[in-house]
């Protein structure tokens, strides 16, 4: 069995069909057949089940992944550990973020202190989260919920409540905290649709005896900025988010204020998980310990 059969058939196992799996390989779609081929004949039992062009994992299939899973896992941790322990000048931190998280400062930062190491950030779900956990893909997680799975650690770092972000000139922004039933003139403008701030904003409406208003609600948290300089926009978001934005130059020139939204203290969280078997870099382990510490200080 070689390493490079494993690698394959993890490939297909996480793009969902033989085609894609080829195409990010970099491989041909009967060279990637012929080696699965091998290794179902290799292991005695087919691993996957061909429907059309939909494939799913057989029973073996899928006790076979986290084995395959480990193995990698361990092959990366060692060629890491290796090329760290000789001297050579490198540092991969591989991390996922949920939508309402704000860390570009951070990531920002530590790129300016140390040119030598590389960043993938990713906007996850929380079931992606765990997935990439799981299967070694990611060093460490930032969620607004909380990550758990078989052997993940998840740590609450800051909870604190939401605020209404409007257009300096509105006659709220002269306010330090208001009630959401005050909000119910206002048009919202929803810049993230995955983010859990779409859920607070129409419950917390609710329970005040209205329905929010919508002005725009889409993928695009930009597109929110700007509908922000419209007469009576409003964008609810959380305080960890505009302290954020503060330590950054969006912060001297957002023509925006924040304001309090009383009784919505615990609304918005962040957490970190990591699973403690998984290797880490020393550089992905450093980049996790400012982010607990800049969170923790907020």
């Amino acid at each position: 069995m070689e390493i490079s059969q494993i690698k394959y058939f993890m490939a297909i196992v996480e793009h969902g069909t033989f085609r894609k799996a080829a195409e990010r390989l970099f491989i041909s779609q009967p060279a990637l057949t012929k080696s699965v081929k091998k290794l179902e004949d290799e292991l005695g039992t087919p691993l996957f089940e061909r429907k059309g062009v939909h494939i799913e994992l057989t029973q073996a299939g899928k006790i076979f992944v986290p084995y395959c899973g480990n193995i990698l896992n361990m092959l990366d941790g060692g060629t890491k550990a290796v090329r760290e322990a000789v001297g050579l000048k490198y540092g991969h931190i591989s991390i996922a973020v949920s939508a309402e998280i704000f860390i570009k400062n951070l990531i920002f930062d530590f790129l300016q202190k140390n040119q030598d190491v590389s960043i993938s950030c990713q906007l996850m779900s929380v079931d992606e989260m765990v997935h990439g956990l799981e299967q070694g893909s990611l060093d460490f997680v930032i969620s607004e919920r909380p990550v758990t799975g078989e052997l993940i650690e998840w740590r609450e770092l800051i909870s604190v409540g939401l605020t209404a972000l409007v257009n300096k000139d509105d006659p709220l922004s002269k306010r330090k905290e208001i009630s959401v039933e005050e909000l119910k003139d206002n048009y919202f403008c929803i810049g993230h649709t995955r983010s859990n701030i779409t859920s607070h904003v129409f419950s917390l409406c609710r329970e005040a005896g209205f329905e929010p208003k919508i002005r725009y609600i889409g993928y695009d948290p930009d597109m929110s900025g700007m509908l922000l300089n419209m007469p009576g926009s409003v964008i609810v978001s959380s305080e960890i988010i505009d302290k954020s934005i503060v330590k950054t130059d969006i912060g001297g020139e957002n023509n925006s204020k924040p304001i309090q939204i009383k009784g919505t203290k615990g609304k918005a969280l962040v957490g970190i998980a990591q699973k403690p078997i998984h290797y880490r870099s020393e550089a992905a382990d450093r980049f996790m310990d400012e982010i607990i510490k800049y969170y923790s200080n907020l």
